[in-house]
């Protein structure tokens, strides 16, 4: 990313970016089918996150709202394509995957726009509900911790051979508290230290409900 999208994006242009960064996946994934599995098309979706980034902050001649009706049109045909193509289809995941990371891209820039612009959407409302924030605050060492602990009970469980779903209940009901707790205790430990004074705000009104500020 730093040696390839970042100089592109600002050499020439976002989109430019967006385009190729978009193609390098089933380029490679299809004319190279033996240099394993990389899933290369999420190049693409994380130009797509910087290029939400860029029109949130920079701004857009296209009305706001109209992203939100995008992220809608092809969130519904991301689905579409999963539950009717994705069955009977070879490299599906590199379509379902790009149409879903579109429609997230185009849902990011329609919420973040009403963040700049000071209005509140319903989307606002739900995801500023101060729990989901807190969460949010940890969230990235969840998705750093929880995979390996799951994957590391699944390895335990498999031996004593219990039925699906009561496999699948201990791993709900008991690994995955374990993980999220395994998480915020990594959280506490290293990632805050990192933290930017935006989300440090977040913790001190997480420690006293009646500071003053938005939470987001």
């Amino acid at each position: 990313m730093p040696l390839v999208l970042l100089p592109i994006c600002r050499w020439l242009s976002p989109w430019v970016m967006v385009v190729v960064a978009l193609a390098v996946g089933p380029v490679v994934s299809y004319a190279f089918p033996n240099a394993g599995s990389g899933n290369y098309w999420m190049i693409g979706l994380f130009a797509l996150g910087m290029a939400a980034a860029l029109v949130t902050v920079r701004g857009t001649r296209i009305p706001a709202p109209w992203f939100g009706w995008g992220a809608l049109g092809v969130g519904i045909l991301a689905a579409a394509w999963m539950i009717f193509v994705t069955p009977h289809t070879r490299n599906e995941q590199i379509i379902s995957d790009t149409l879903a990371g579109t429609a997230i891209a185009l849902a990011l820039v329609s919420m973040g726009r009403a963040a700049v612009d000071g209005r509140v959407n319903p989307e606002r409302r739900v995801l500023e509900w101060r729990p989901l924030v807190w969460i949010g605050l940890w969230s990235y060492s969840i998705y750093l911790i929880h995979s390996p602990v799951l994957a590391l009970a699944n390895i335990l469980l498999l031996p004593l051979e219990l039925p699906t779903f009561v496999n699948w209940l201990l791993l709900v009901l008991v690994v995955l508290p374990v993980a999220l707790s395994l998480a915020y205790g990594f959280f506490w430990l290293v990632e805050r230290h990192f933290i930017t004074s935006h989300q440090k705000r977040v913790i001190n009104e997480r420690a006293d409900p009646d500071a003053s500020g938005e939470v987001a």
